[in-house]
């Protein structure tokens, strides 16, 4: 298993492939309310064993803020991250 302190010095890509590495998969993205932010994206990574039992899984945690996107003029919105980890629930 990967220990966290490890990932959080990472960046997305190095960590997702670090994960990838050790047998990790990626899951679909789950959205979810957050009281901190406007919305929160968990994009789960999981190791199974050989039997398909779960033996961990760690979690991308974006807190995104919904925006007006600048690149618009119509007023489009877009999800601005404001803070992105590593976690484990």
């Amino acid at each position: 298993m990967i220990i966290l302190d490890i990932l959080q010095g990472l960046s997305w890509s190095a960590g997702e492939k670090l994960l990838m590495e050790e047998g990790y998969l990626a899951e679909e993205c789950i959205k979810m309310d957050d009281a901190s932010c406007d919305k929160l994206f968990l994009y789960p990574y999981s190791l199974y064993d050989t039997h398909g039992k779960r033996l961990d899984c760690i979690y991308l945690s974006e807190y995104c803020n919904h925006v007006i996107d600048d690149e618009y003029i119509d007023g489009r919105m877009t999800w601005e991250s404001i803070k992105i980890q590593w976690t484990r629930k």
